[in-house]
């Protein structure tokens, strides 16, 4: 026994006596400088946390399990190895509006960057004992692990190809004299639509450019697709675009001039090198450098092949988009903490880069919540200045505007994509197809969103995910023949090249309108615009889901025509879809020919009404079904003498988009104008609503028992087609799934995403869809039968069981599994008795106690036993109270989105009374501490309850006096944004700042 009590001792002996060992990793650190509380300028303040944090690392040597290293590294710093001249960029001394800082740059701790917000950033080399030390020390806020940012690569087996490409012209023609040039397309309808001074062919182009300079090609209008490339002839001469990557390879004959092919003009632009960055050291490159032509971390390591293709596809020469813009590249280690030093020299050196010629390419990204957070604000900083920025949205096929992602382990917000400032793209495209020299497939093969591409609210545009781009077979810089131009290309994939397409095409418009100072927010407007709407779809996920909640706009440069390559053109075809091919009048005809969003010509109001996105420029076109009607009158009471004259005071150009983006602007090179203004309002006037005080808005739906668990599908638009069959597809807040429908006599089904289509519903042998309500018949009330039915006996049902496919049926033949129900709450549906539940809840939320809640919390749940997920919507400012997931935060308020962390569990009654509890995390709820702070804690920890009464939030047990606000509302409303506004508890007034609305629809939908 006392031997082994010895051996006992022994044992803890050594465990004591034995030093912590961490892992050795490079660590961002956050300061920030409070004046006030301290006699330290800024300066000094900084170069004593280095050297505290030196002194800490100096002390802790043997946590490291590379001592060595941070010995010799100790010893440098004490002999005066390092000198403060070693890099002059490294020194910190004042510049501007902005702090730097004499030091010794060396390999343990370096300063990286500051901000306006008295923030500075130091870079480490540290591990977790030394950082939890760091952590500790004062005037520190921030100290994490750095991580790195992941190209998103897509690792591919396809063949290396060589240039000259036989098969493909890859060089672009000279400016065309269009006087003596002869072809399918029409040059000065180009520079018409487009307003270029000038325009380039690249002819027989790759897939991802000849896309993004047409709209949507579908072989039902045109013969065969045209594969030209068409360019403003500025090219993005005078812009700069910096490729933020592990380096480029400048001699790619990609990026220098090809003395065979571009004999008749020089390329006027630069490729250059500007700074490698590793380990939170930056090294600024002179032109003479070796390393400018190689642009890499090492000398002897791997070749950049991903920057270089990025590169190719921004601005190459072959590949590229802006095949004049300049090109810089900046080789990193691809960490946060390089990144931040990359984005700290565009700022420093804003005097000699013009900031609003500058777009800065960011191809990759990593998943965070906030820990770094200090990207974002360095980011908005420099957009501020007037710099440029697009991210590739991530190539993981989740939502990256959402924090949990499914079976994708990674938690957080796809950055620096995610952040408000930074264009964020998305990736269409299939991988057979698009190897293909010609399109021959279908529009919805072409058009589908990529299968692996990220998607959400925060995805901007999309642009084509498969490209062809420059590329090298050696895969070590010292196999490389630096004396020999490389002239590789490969097929590759990835959002990492969707964004450099999105990059160019902002140069493109940058140089092309030199008049315009261009900044983040003028340049994603202009970007969006300019973007064909509603044409992507999803050929990999069901039902689109991924496209639910995802902006649906693809990139296009400003020319929208399509061309058939062999000028041969669907008989029916018209506008800017076909050649812009005009719909021939119909002779001896009451009928109006018209020209469809869609270019089909046709004569109903499908085709023919402007609100649906009738070309006027191709066919004639009504305003209202009113005016449709009556002009189809006229004409046929003298359709010989009135035609004319008839059509003239009916094509007037109007604008009526009553959803955001739903239809692509067509505007007309000349508008005949009006006979008067008086009969343009009597016209207008006649418009008439459908929607009565007997209709509710909210989802019709039927039970899905197809699969082991039961589902709800609800009746929809086509979010592709709004003219096609309604659909059944899962319930969402969509409008396109919303009705307004009678309740208790016939009227009409009415959608809520356009309030002028209605369900149209005639006998099996006629067309039963949606139509115009002008032209549709009543339908009976759904809720007494359960059926949607005319009176006479024909049902809108389900026709072929298995696929959803709806039509008009005989009602005899409806069996109960098919029967129709309401539900005017999105929370209710799958509830029986709707109507009769929701009034009486209606009827009892009228006579409640206001002091009574009904919530157990015995079993740790503060939700109300009536909770359902809500939005908290400020009116004033447009946003909605949000989480940014962290203990004993401040509210913020953010964008309304189906995020966890922007909804709430609130009772659903009358006031909304009870514990306001995080969606995300159930176990959080808002609270109030004792100065009136409003705060999100653990809902254990003595947190209030609030009402929702007469449009302010209230704290259950107040008196009324205090309410939901926002600190110094008057005094800062100009300079709101997320990160400085405060949420408090302050005395009740009508300011619009305590004017909240809990709901459960998305507000702005």
């Amino acid at each position: 026994m006392k031997y082994l009590l010895k051996i006992l001792s022994l044992i803890c002996l050594f465990l004591f006596t034995v030093e912590v060992k961490g892992d050795d990793k490079f660590y961002i650190i956050q300061t920030v400088f409070e004046e006030e509380n301290t006699d330290f300028t800024r300066e000094e303040f900084i170069l004593d946390k280095i050297n505290s944090i030196t002194g800490v690392i100096k002390n802790s040597i043997n946590t490291y399990n590379n001592i060595t290293f941070v010995e010799n590294e100790i010893k440098k710093l004490l002999s005066n190895d390092y000198t403060e001249d070693t890099n002059p960029k490294n020194t910190i001394e004042k510049r501007g509006d902005y702090e730097k800082y004499s030091y010794k740059p060396n390999n343990l701790i370096n300063y990286i960057s500051s901000l306006k917000t008295s923030t500075d950033v130091l870079y480490g080399y540290l591990n977790e004992v030394v950082a939890e030390e760091v952590s500790n020390m004062e005037g520190i806020i921030k100290c994490i692990e750095d991580i790195e940012l992941g190209e998103d690569i897509i690792e591919s087996d396809f063949t290396i190809s060589y240039l000259p490409n036989e098969n493909k012209n890859a060089n672009a023609d000279k400016v065309i004299d269009t006087e003596n040039f002869e072809n399918y397309y029409d040059i000065t309808k180009i520079k018409e639509e487009t307003n270029w001074k000038d325009v380039r062919v690249q002819k027989e182009a790759y897939s991802h450019l000849s896309l993004i300079s047409q709209y949507k090609y579908d072989s039902n209008n045109i013969h065969l697709y045209d594969n030209n490339y068409y360019i403003t002839d500025t090219a993005g001469e005078g812009v700069d675009i910096f490729i933020i990557d592990r380096g480029i390879n400048t001699i790619h004959l990609d990026f220098t001039e090809d003395d065979e092919k571009n004999e008749n003009e020089q390329i006027k632009r630069t490729v250059t090198c500007d700074a490698i960055i590793q380990n939170g050291t930056i090294e600024i490159l002179n032109p003479s450098d070796k390393r400018t032509k190689i642009c890499s971390l090492e000398k002897n390591g791997k070749m950049p092949v991903h920057g270089t293709r990025v590169a190719s596809v921004a601005a190459g020469c072959h590949f590229g988009v802006a095949k004049k813009a300049n090109i810089h590249a900046i080789a990193t280690d691809m960490s946060i903490g390089s990144l931040l030093l990359a984005l700290t020299y565009l700022r420093d050196n804003a005097k000699s880069i013009n900031p609003n010629k500058t777009v800065v390419n960011m191809s990759f990204g990593a998943y965070d919540i906030e820990d770094y957070s200090v990207l974002n604000d360095l980011i908005n900083e420099l957009s501020k200045l007037g710099f440029m920025f697009v991210a590739s949205a991530g190539n993981n096929k989740v939502d990256g505007c959402t924090i949990q992602h499914g079976d994708f382990p990674k938690i957080g917000y796809h950055i620096p994509s995610f952040y408000e400032n930074v264009i964020s793209v998305g990736a269409i495209g299939d991988e057979e197809l698009y190897q293909e020299d010609y399109f021959n497939g279908q529009s919805s093969d072409i058009y589908s969103i990529a299968s692996f591409s990220n998607y959400g609210y925060c995805t901007d545009i999309f642009a084509p995910g498969y490209v062809y781009a420059a590329y090298h077979p050696e895969q070590y810089i010292k196999d490389f023949n630096e004396n020999k131009v490389s002239k590789g290309f490969m097929y590759a994939m990835g959002t990492s090249y969707s964004a450099p397409i999105v990059a160019g095409i902002a140069a493109l418009l940058i140089s092309e309108n030199r008049d315009t100072v261009y900044n983040q927010k003028i340049l994603r407007n202009e970007l969006v615009e300019l973007s064909q709407k509603n044409v992507i779809v999803d050929n990999y996920v069901f039902n689109n889901i991924r496209l639910e909640n995802t902006p649906n706009r693809l990139v296009n440069n400003g020319k929208k025509s399509v061309y058939s390559r062999d000028n041969i053109y669907n008989d029916n075809s018209c506008g800017i879809y076909a050649g812009n091919r005009k719909c021939p009048k119909i002779p001896n005809s009451s009928k109006l020919n018209c020209c469809s969003i869609d270019g089909i010509c046709g004569s109903s109001t499908k085709y023919c009404l402007q609100r649906n996105g009738c070309q006027s420029e191709f066919g004639e076109c009504a305003i209202t079904s009113i005016q449709y009607k009556s002009t189809t009158t006229k004409l046929t009471t003298n359709a010989s003498t009135s035609l004319t004259s008839t059509r003239t005071t009916t094509v007037i150009k109007t604008i009526f988009t009553p959803i955001t983006e739903s239809t692509p602007t067509i505007t007309p090179t000349s508008t005949p104008a009006p006979t008067s203004t008086s009969s343009n309002t009597s016209i207008n006037s006649m418009e008439k609503s459908y929607i009565t005080t007997d209709h509710k808005l909210g989802w019709l739906y039927i039970t899905d028992n197809s699969n082991e668990k039961e589902r709800y599908l609800c009746l929809s638009l086509n979010s592709n087609n709004v003219y096609s069959k309604p659909i059944l597809k899962e319930c969402s807040y969509s409008d396109y799934n919303k009705w307004y429908v009678p309740m208790t006599k016939p009227g009409y089904y009415i959608n809520s995403f356009d309030t002028s289509l209605c369900l149209e519903l005639n006998s099996l042998d006629k067309y039963s869809g949606v139509n115009s309500c002008y032209d549709v018949s009543s339908i009976l009330p759904v809720l007494s039968t359960g059926k949607i039915q005319t009176s006479d006996d024909y049902c809108f049902s389900i026709l072929i069981k298995g696929i959803n496919y709806l039509g008009g049926m005989d009602c005899k033949s409806i069996t109960s599994d098919y029967q129709w129900k309401f539900s005017g709450t999105y929370s209710n549906i799958g509830k029986e008795n709707l109507l009769e539940k929701e009034e009486k809840e209606k009827e009892e939320e009228d006579d409640e106690d206001e002091d009574f809640v009904d919530v157990d919390i015995t079993n740790g749940n503060f939700r109300s036993s009536n909770a359902v997920k809500s939005w908290i919507y400020n009116q004033k400012l447009k946003l909605c109270l949000s989480w940014n997931g962290s203990i004993l935060s401040r509210p913020l308020l953010k964008k309304c989105t189906y995020n966890d962390l922007n909804l709430w569990y609130v009772a659903n009654d009358k006031l909304k009374k009870g514990y306001y509890v995080n969606s995300y995390d159930n176990s959080f709820c808002i609270s109030v501490t004792t100065t009136n702070n409003v705060i999100i804690k653990r809902c254990d920890e003595n947190v209030v309850m609030f009402k929702n009464k007469n449009g302010t939030i209230q704290k259950m047990d107040s008196d009324n006096s205090l309410c939901l606000g926002i600190f110094n509302f008057n005094e800062s409303i100009d300079y709101i944004n997320e990160k400085n506004i405060k949420i408090v508890m302050e005395e009740c007034s009508n300011e619009d700042d305590q004017n909240w609305v809990v709901t459960t629809t998305l507000p702005g939908q």
